[in-house]
């Protein structure tokens, strides 16, 4: 199994790479590739380790099949209804 960094890339997510060490998550498009990967081919314990608020920032830039994209954007949608920003006191 590859690595990056201190992360292991699970070749359920990523078959075709071989030289992790050449994927710079702290590089934008990088980061959203990463993403991309583990929305279509990651198991849940993949997406439990992305940072969800990240995801719901850059999913509108991602190229995603319909089926994943409507269901990032309901989940989405639905979160943000269900936990909606507190009122600041006076």
């Amino acid at each position: 199994m590859a690595t990056l960094g201190d992360m292991k890339i699970p070749r359920h997510i990523i078959w075709s790479f071989d030289k992790a060490e050449d994927l710079d998550l702290s590089e934008p498009e990088n980061r959203k590739w990463w993403i991309k990967q583990v929305l279509m081919n990651g198991r849940m314990e993949d997406i439990r380790a992305l940072d969800l608020d990240e995801v719901e920032r850059v999913l509108p830039d991602l190229y995603l099949p319909k089926p994943i994209r409507k269901l990032w954007s309901d989940y989405f949608a639905k979160r943000r209804t269900s936990n909606p920003v507190p009122e600041k006191s006076a």
